[in-house]
């Protein structure tokens, strides 16, 4: 022994204190699989004594369920290779914790004599990365890394459910990520492929194509990694799901287009009507005297043609606006739609031929009703020619109004957004007449609103065109003493 040397017993002494007070837990087992030694935090985790755990079979130990889960990663050990893996234990006071252990084989000139066991409490760091994830989740960010040597893309779980990927699979390479990306961003995201793997840094915006078919939109920033030597060993980055950040704009640029042609719309189509009311009455009021009563006569109706008129137009803004906000409610009765045609035919100043085969009573809101076939006549008046038909007849449950007119029909290239709100056709007589472009949004969405439906077809001798409503017939009927309505005669 060296002068001055601690003597051995002293030296284990220390070597188990040490051990002992480690917070990991220690352990060797022998080939046969019977325990050799532990430290304190091994037998406080099981709640055992030395004498209890020392010679203890592992499985003893372990339990039947526990014992078959490492059973391949003791096999591991004996077989002279290095084991490590985490598992969710619990412990003998009954508390849930997160482990890390390692199994190390013990080699000696024989073989493999045991295994040393080297068990770390993790709880806490995976509690903290599981409470990162959440947060990363809620706030719809993640994390990549591009290795710019090799080109290697390595996605965090969150940036794959982001992207709808199963965060459980490998990372896409880089060419399967850039095939993933929204055909029109493509080109812009090779570009910054080719400068990632010159070590650059970036920030951007693009859209993706889930497996799904929707579409996400992202932002990628990337920071540099630099190696001792000061070259670029790593690009590290963030990605964050935008799609909700611009959906919300994308609402509040609908809106902003909402207000402005509703702006422009009463600037213009309200204006005009309100004028001429005005301009009607002023005449009234200062030539009263000097006019004889079928004058009068007609500049009062003039009036009230062009003040119905106004009183349309703001129905029709209302109702626009109450379909905006997703506000519109219904309060649907029984209603006369051969009536509402009527009324409809007065305001339009139609000449038609109106036919009814059966009582014509739809369970619909009165207003709607109006505006619904207001619409319809007007939208003939102003593209169509005559003759004007319209059939009235009662089918499977619904009131079936059909319009057809003689005019030029509807442009092919329009059709898809004939219903959409403020859309018009350029072409033909469309470009030349005025109008608001949301006469026929609101025949589909107050159809809609009361059960019911529209539609466009083109008649079969390709002549004009030719519009369907459908809304459901009335729960209460007419007494049944009540005449069927005659087939109206041309107008």
């Amino acid at each position: 022994m060296t002068s001055g040397a601690e003597p051995l017993p002293q030296q284990v002494e220390r070597w188990r204190l040490l051990v002992d007070h480690l917070p990991a837990l220690v352990a060797y087992w022998d080939r046969d699989l019977r325990n050799v030694v532990c430290n304190a935090a091994y037998l406080r985790w099981f709640g055992l004594t030395p004498a209890q755990v020392h010679g203890m079979h592992i499985r003893d130990l372990l339990g039947a369920a526990l014992y078959c889960a490492n059973k391949p990663h003791i096999d591991g050990a004996l077989a002279g290779q290095h084991q490590r893996f985490d598992r969710v234990l619990v412990t003998a006071a009954g508390e849930t914790r997160h482990t890390q252990a390692e199994y190390i084989p013990h080699l000696t000139d024989e073989g493999v004599a045991g295994f040393f066991v080297l068990v770390a409490d993790i709880t806490e760091q995976v509690e903290a990365r599981q409470d990162l994830a959440a947060a990363q989740s809620l706030a719809g960010v993640g994390g990549y890394t591009i290795d710019p040597v090799t080109g290697t893309l390595r996605l965090s779980p969150e940036v794959l459910a982001m992207l709808g990927l199963d965060p459980a699979d490998p990372s896409p390479t880089m060419d399967e990520y850039v095939a993933a990306v929204h055909p029109e961003d493509r080109d812009r995201v090779r570009a910054l492929r080719v400068r990632a793997e010159h070590g650059e840094e970036y920030e951007t915006d693009y859209r993706v194509l889930t497996p799904d078919g929707s579409v996400r939109h992202v932002h990628s920033r990337t920071s540099r990694v630099l190696g001792p030597d000061g070259a670029v060993v790593l690009l590290r980055g963030v990605m964050q799901d935008e799609t909700e950040v611009q959906r919300l704009a994308d609402d509040l640029a609908t809106t902003n287009r909402l207000l402005t042609d509703l702006i422009g719309m009463l600037g213009h189509d309200l204006a005009q009507p309100v004028t001429a009311t005005n301009g009607y009455l002023e005449i009234l009021d200062q030539e009263w005297d000097d006019l004889d009563t079928d004058e009068r006569r007609s500049l009062v109706r003039r009036a009230s043609r062009t003040g119905t008129r106004s009183q349309g137009l703001l129905a029709d803004v209302l109702a626009l606006v109450s379909i905006g906000a997703s506000s519109l409610t219904t309060r649907p009765e029984a209603v006369d739609l051969v009536a509402v045609l009527e009324e409809a035919r007065e305001h339009a100043r139609l000449t038609l031929t109106l036919t009814c085969e059966t009582p014509a009573r739809a369970w619909v809101d009165p207003v709607h009703a109006a505006r619904i076939m207001d619409n319809l006549l007007v939208n003939a008046a102003r593209y169509g020619r005559a003759p004007y038909v319209v059939g009235v007849r009662e089918d499977a449950g619904e009131v079936v109004v059909r319009l057809r007119d003689h005019g030029e029909g509807v442009p092919a290239a329009f059709l898809p957004q004939m219903f959409d709100r403020f859309s018009r056709a350029q072409t033909g007589v469309a470009a030349q007449v005025a109008g608001t472009g949301f006469g026929l949004y609101l025949v589909r969405e107050l159809a809609r609103a009361n059960g019911g439906t529209v539609r466009h077809r083109v008649p079969p001798d390709g002549t004009g065109a030719e519009f369907e409503v459908r809304l459901p017939v009335a729960r209460t009927l007419p007494p049944t003493d009540a005449p069927v309505p005659e087939p109206r005669r041309p107008r």
